[in-house]
């Protein structure tokens, strides 16, 4: 396949509309009122996917996500296998 410049700006210009896609995702978690020192980061389990979790930096939330197949420990503050994690999510009703 021959190298095409159009191409690239193409690949370029469709690159810059995902990463501005991803960066526009707000999230709903709030961090929680930090400690007099909130130089260090915290680690809060999603509410709402057992597979995500937040990092709050100076009151801000950042949203991680485990690999594949994981779950956020809430205990152990680490991505661990489903059965060790015991995520519970509320149970919503309609």
């Amino acid at each position: 396949m021959k190298f095409n410049s159009l191409n690239m700006v193409n690949g370029v210009g469709l690159l810059v509309i995902v990463a501005c896609c991803l960066s526009a995702v707000e999230t709903q978690f709030t961090c929680p009122v930090q400690q007099a020192d909130d130089s260090f980061a915290m680690l809060y389990a999603s509410p709402t996917n057992c597979s995500e979790f937040y990092e709050c930096v100076r009151g801000e939330a950042i949203l991680y996500v485990c690999p594949v197949d994981l779950h956020f420990n809430a205990r152990r503050k680490v991505c661990d296998y489903p059965q060790r994690a015991k995520c519970q999510l509320p149970q919503w009703t309609a």
